[in-house]
């Protein structure tokens, strides 16, 4: 069984430590099915002073967000770390976030952001605020900038941790051509999440 352990907060609260440089990763494809175990990328002891996070969510609700508050929340726990929540209402409504995380700059409370976008173009006014105020922004799942088929996130942006629709995509299409080798015909059917989302767009193209 694949075991995932959630790698956002340490990389953030070492940022916040030691203001390391942004590393750069080779993304590569895989072929087939590879059990994997995933360990914590640093061990960090808890910061001395206490780091405010804010994580900005474009839905509350499912498993999918559910699961990154709960690892973000414990990790950030164990390390001198605090967050709190915000998700968009009405839900994947950018204009929304853009308010939530408009406040949540003129609060003054934030060191960091991590921000799972409800629109990554639209977003990008929001986030040149942010880091113009000095706080820390993280990219979560979608990707901040005008290329929504990039890893690269806009200047400003200490990370992306995520995938693009186009990869995912691609992934699905490997997985299905493999499960469909002895299988003729092979039909298969593909609920989409949020038509309306450009990630879903290119998981499906």
């Amino acid at each position: 069984m694949r075991k995932f352990l959630l790698l956002t907060l340490p990389f953030l609260l070492l940022l916040l430590a030691c203001q390391a440089e942004p590393v750069e990763v080779e993304v590569t494809r895989l072929v087939e099915p590879v059990e994997v175990e995933v360990t914590r990328l640093v061990e960090v002891e808890s910061t001395q002073e206490e780091v405010n996070i804010a994580i900005f969510h474009p839905v509350l609700g499912n498993s999918f967000t559910k699961a990154l508050t709960d690892g973000a929340e414990a990790v950030a726990a164990e390390m001198g770390g605090t967050v709190d929540i915000f998700g968009a209402d009405p839900a994947f409504d950018a204009v929304a976030q853009s308010n939530q995380i408009q406040d949540a700059i003129t609060s003054g409370k934030y060191e960091a952001f991590i921000i799972y976008a409800a629109d990554g173009v639209a977003v990008v006014p929001d986030v040149e605020d942010a880091v113009a105020a000095g706080i820390v922004v993280i990219a979560a799942d979608v990707g901040i900038g005008p290329d929504a088929r990039t890893y690269v996130p806009i200047e400003g942006v200490r990370s992306y941790i995520g995938r693009t629709g186009i990869d995912h995509g691609g992934f699905l299409g490997e997985m299905i051509v493999m499960a469909c080798e002895d299988v003729d015909p092979c039909k298969v059917g593909y609920l989409n999440g949020v038509q309306a989302l450009t990630i879903d767009q290119d998981r499906v193209e």
